[in-house]
């Protein structure tokens, strides 16, 4: 994965962390690994900002012995940096 989508898929992740949480909020601090994978193609020569990328939680978040962001793809992600 180069930077660029690298970049692009931390900022998915970000945008989508919060709505992942289920029952009550959680806080992840500063530095917390997600690990996402990319499961389709993202081109630069034709992904723009809004473009549909298609992401997964590849490990679960895990708070305090508690899932907060489980495994499983993230609907509906869009590139934005």
């Amino acid at each position: 994965m180069g930077i660029r989508q690298a970049a692009v898929a931390w900022g998915l992740v970000a945008a989508f962390a919060g709505s992942m949480v289920q029952s009550q909020a959680a806080h992840l601090a500063d530095g917390t690994a997600v690990h996402v994978r990319l499961t389709a193609d993202l081109l630069s020569s034709w992904a723009v900002v809004g473009s549909r990328v298609e992401l997964e939680i590849a490990q679960p978040v895990i708070l305090e012995g508690v899932v907060v962001i489980p495994l499983g793809r993230l609907p509906g992600a869009r590139c934005g940096l």
